[in-house]
């Protein structure tokens, strides 16, 4: 079997091992979808990690002195890419509304058709959306402003110490990662939302023929790896690991 076939054949299995994980993990932690402490948790460490853009900007507008002097106006020039969460993803909605609440502009994707990069709407708390596709994601009606991410929050199945991720299989977020990067030009902050159980690690709580399926993962040519992948405990860099609890990251 060619190893792209067999790539597409570990890939499902493992899908249907990390969603059960994943699920199996909320039932027995149902806080971590709606406690203040993990959501202001969530919010603090991307916080952190979109200073560097905020740096950015303040250079590339320092000739403004209104902008340079007023960070709600820096705030206001940053789009942050988030999704609506399906069930049983990391819940992003009271995200959202605290980077809302600071003035940064927020927007959703939309699926504009199979094979196709994704698009991104401007959303606004209390806008309506509409459900679309196969797994009825939520999206924002076609009136709203066309964005571009600068900040994308990204949904995964899976995920590795190394910050490659594993989808849904569509390929949208490898699509829309390469597109923004080759084709646009810009160069996003890309951070995965996950749980630590959606970790690909090989250790005893796998059985043994999950650790066999674990050791077969391989990452191809057309995945796009992300900067970071936060979690309720960690913060993995493709070039490091953080723990949240002892990190700089922390902030309160």
């Amino acid at each position: 079997m060619e190893r792209n076939a067999q790539q597409i054949i570990i890939k499902k299995k493992l899908r249907l091992l990390f969603k059960t994980r994943r699920q199996d993990f909320l039932i027995h932690n149902k806080s971590l979808l709606t406690d203040d402490f993990y959501v202001k948790n969530y919010c603090h460490q991307i916080e952190r990690l979109i200073k560097n853009i905020i740096s950015q900007k303040q250079v590339r507008f320092s000739q403004d002195v209104q902008v340079a002097t007023n960070k709600s106006l820096i705030n206001n020039r940053i789009v942050i890419g988030g999704y609506w969460p399906l069930a049983m993803e990391l819940n992003l909605v009271p995200i959202l509304r605290y980077f809302n609440d600071k003035l940064f502009n927020i927007c959703l994707p939309i699926v504009v058709a199979p094979g196709q990069p994704l698009i991104f709407r401007k959303w606004s708390p209390g806008d309506q959306l509409i459900q679309q596709g196969k797994l009825k994601v939520f999206e924002p009606k076609d009136d709203q402003e066309l964005l571009i991410p600068d900040v994308l929050l990204v949904p995964l199945v899976a995920f590795n110490n190394k910050c490659h991720r594993l989808g849904y299989g569509g390929g949208f977020y490898d699509r829309t990662i390469h597109k923004l990067r080759i084709t646009e030009k810009r160069e996003i902050l890309k951070i995965g939302m996950a749980f630590e159980a959606q970790k690909i690690q090989i250790d005893n709580s796998f059985t043994d023929e999950e650790k066999a399926l674990l050791s077969e993962f391989q990452t191809e040519e057309t995945d796009e790896q992300l900067d970071y992948i936060l979690t309720e405990t960690q913060l993995y860099s493709n070039k490091n690991i953080k723990s949240i609890e002892d990190s700089e990251y922390l902030s309160f």
